[in-house]
């Protein structure tokens, strides 16, 4: 029966018995035909409720006048202060129907709210007045309404949020990523991929567990999220797993992203290609979003960082929202509600950053996150809003965060800590998130030039690719040889987070005991092999064969030791004033001294030259006693493979998938031996003996976290 229905939209109040709508105090008379109509949006909350449904269920077995459903749409928006062009209470879906876009509390007495139990009870007792005195009345009034205050902070703060239970929904032995829920959380997409890069999108039917191909050709897809009204998926689309580009020696320096989109209807029913929304750029683009009047914001690399752009699909034009000369941007996350955008960046002088944008592009916040001591000064977070648009929830390194936007970091509860790409649920506590691990060995190679024997394809096989040198189901990688000595050093997470382990013979034995929560990507030895340069919570340690850490504290936040310039210098990177600014610092004095290169992910020194890599792997050469230095790209080189040796460039080739010998001008002079699929990255080479990792397995899931 609705006409004893009472519940509350926000700060208003329905009341249905008395066809009044309450606000402020103030009562507003409203037809019984239009509030049923909102009755029935609000049983619905989150859905789009069509017009078809609308009509039957309010005006069944009655004539009316038409646009009678548009009519009393209008005399909502007005009652509720809603604004049919920037909507944040009811939703249009044109052509479809109407959805409520704000969480219902419902009054009815079998249904009352934690919140509206006070409610109740400070009412009842505000009404008894004749057994007790003014002051008492006074007096209880107050400490009710304090305790009124402070419960329904609690109530609709969820700082006490704790995630108990965990529950996989996808089992296969492919890697997935990318999960996201359609706007009432019936379906969940992802990325599903068995090879190195491409992928496809798939669904989920929430309900029944049916899993549906969206996509009908493979291919490199990422950030995949739902269109606000839920009838098609925007993505960012790479040719970087296009077969052309697999074999075109320019792949690397013609790279073409876009952003792209797909229907989702008919994909359900038939694999669709996507969409291209403008044609390829050269720029690398991130997390797009889909905004009302055919335009997306996403982040797109301009100059030397991203910065966040708009582009109308209509006219075909760029428009930048946001840029910053001194923040490196990483990340962007959007409410669609509140039409928020936030973006995390890391600082020259204040660390990593929070900045709130409105969406015409202006500040409403700009806040350095209060990070805990455990976390580095330039800790990256993967965010998302939470479903009220209050804070956000961020992963970084397998753990779950939630931060204010004063910037206050503070670690959730999570049964698992292996979690990344959270999505939050558009109507509850419950969060998507990828879980899982990867499996990798370190392999001793001989590249005398024999062909090693076919191995099956696909990650997850039996029959490894090489004999490991030590067979553990952790992340062993980035191995080199010790100068001068028969140690070999190497990154693992074998005791729960990485360290640097030693291996000698067949012993395996830990040595640093680095206080940390985030993953170690490279490091070096010392020229004379006696020592150890990592980076550690921004700070540079150099570690003795015996393990003593001597830590050395510089002006600036440090990412990471590329290699030892000389006997008491190394090469280090800062995202000073750029992201990954190579400096050389000297371990003596704390001295940084600025090179003008950025972007810097990988770095080799021959004598007066040095080489270096980008984040896509592209190799350049620098000669280091010039008057004026320039680099020189070296386009056949793989800086994501690669090592000298004896006065030569020893690269792995993707399009034959070999091993090959290059000259200092980056010339192709032999090849050396084929290398097996998921074991082609080397890290270090003496004489005709190889170091590189391979890949055993991969095996990452989608799963839901439910909260207490």
């Amino acid at each position: 029966m609705t006409d004893q229905v009472r519940f509350f939209i926000a700060e208003h109040q329905i009341d249905l018995a008395r066809s009044v709508v309450i606000f402020a105090q103030q009562e507003t008379k409203v037809e019984p035909k239009i509030l049923q109509v909102l009755y029935l949006l609000a049983q619905k909350q989150g859905e789009v409720v069509s017009h078809q449904e609308i009509m039957t269920t309010v005006w069944q077995g009655t004539e009316v006048v038409p646009n009678a459903l548009q009519r009393c749409i209008a005399r909502l928006r007005k009652v509720l202060g809603d604004d049919a062009k920037s909507p944040h209470i009811i939703a249009t879906h044109p052509k479809i129907g109407y959805r409520l876009m704000l969480p219902v509390r419902w009054s009815e007495n079998s249904q009352l709210t934690n919140k509206e139990k006070v409610n109740h009870t400070y009412q009842a007792f505000k009404e008894e007045p004749k057994r007790i005195t003014s002051n008492r009345i006074k007096i209880l009034a107050l400490v009710m309404s304090i305790f009124l205050t402070c419960l329904v902070w609690y109530l609709n703060h969820d700082t006490h949020i704790r995630y108990q239970h965990i529950e996989t929904l996808t089992h296969s032995e492919a890697h997935e990523s990318f999960a996201s829920f359609n706007p009432n959380a019936s379906y969940i997409v992802f990325n599903r991929s068995t090879h190195a890069c491409q992928s496809h999108i798939w669904a989920k039917n929430v309900a029944n567990g049916q899993e549906t191909q969206l996509t009908s050709r493979a291919g490199f897809y990422r950030d995949t999220r739902f269109t606000p009204d839920g009838r098609s998926l925007v993505f960012v689309e790479h040719n970087q797993c296009d077969e052309q580009a697999k074999h075109d020696s320019e792949a690397l320096i013609e790279q073409c992203w876009r952003i792209a989109t797909l229907d989702f209807a008919q994909a359900l029913n038939q694999p669709q290609q996507p969409t291209p929304r403008f044609d390829c750029g050269k720029a690398q683009l991130r997390q797009p979003i889909a905004l009302e009047n055919h335009q997306y914001a996403f982040l797109r690399y301009q100059g030397d960082r991203f910065q966040l752009q708009l582009y109308d699909d209509l006219s075909k034009k760029f428009s930048a929202l946001y840029k910053s000369e001194q923040d490196e941007i990483y990340h962007l996350s959007y409410h669609q509600e509140s039409k928020k955008f936030a973006l995390f960046s890391n600082s020259q002088s204040a660390g990593s950053r929070l900045i709130v944008l409105n969406q015409q592009g202006e500040i409403l916040a700009n806040t350095a996150l209060l990070l805990p001591d455990f976390l580095a000064q330039n800790q990256r977070f993967d965010a998302q809003f939470s479903a009220n648009g209050a804070h956000l929830l961020v992963t970084s390194y397998g753990a779950l965060y939630r931060i204010t936007f004063d910037g206050k970091v503070s670690q959730i509860s999570t049964p698992q800590t292996n979690l990344s790409a959270i999505t939050v649920h558009p109507n509850n506590s419950s969060l998507l998130a990828i879980t899982g691990r990867k499996d990798i060995d370190i392999a001793e190679i001989n590249v005398s030039g024999k062909t090693p024997a076919p191995t099956p394809n696909g990650l997850n096989r039996q029959q490894l690719p090489y004999p490991s040198l030590a067979r553990a189901t952790s992340q062993d990688r980035h191995a080199k040889y010790q100068p001068n000595g028969e140690l070999i050093a190497f990154i693992s997470n074998r005791s729960g987070q990485d360290q640097i382990w030693l291996w000698q013979g067949e012993q395996t034995t830990q040595l640093s005991h680095l206080i940390q929560q985030h993953p170690i990507s490279q490091f070096s030895w010392s020229p004379d092999g006696k020592q150890l340069a990592v980076v550690s919570r921004n700070k540079a340690n150099i570690i003795n064969l015996a393990g003593k850490n001597q830590q050395i504290d510089t002006r600036l936040p440090l990412n990471q030791v590329l290699a030892w310039a000389d006997d008491t210098q190394l090469f280090v990177t800062a995202n000073t004033p750029n992201s990954d600014t190579l400096f050389k610092l000297n371990i003596t004095t704390a001295e940084l001294t600025p090179y003008p290169l950025s972007g810097i992910k990988q770095l080799w020194i021959f004598e007066q030259i040095l080489f270096y890599s980008d984040e896509n792997g592209r190799v350049f050469k620098l000669l280091l006693d010039d008057v004026q230095p320039k680099s020189r790209l070296l386009s056949e080189l793989n800086g994501k493979s690669m090592q000298l040796h004896d006065g030569e460039i020893v690269s792995y080739s993707f399009d034959s998938k070999t091993l090959n010998r290059y000259d200092l001008d980056g010339q192709f002079i032999e090849q050396l031996t084929p290398l097996k699929a998921f074991a082609w990255k080397i890290t270090d080479i003496r004489d005709n003996k190889l170091l590189l990792e391979q890949v055993i397995s991969l095996d990452q899931n989608i799963a839901l976290l439910k909260s207490e």
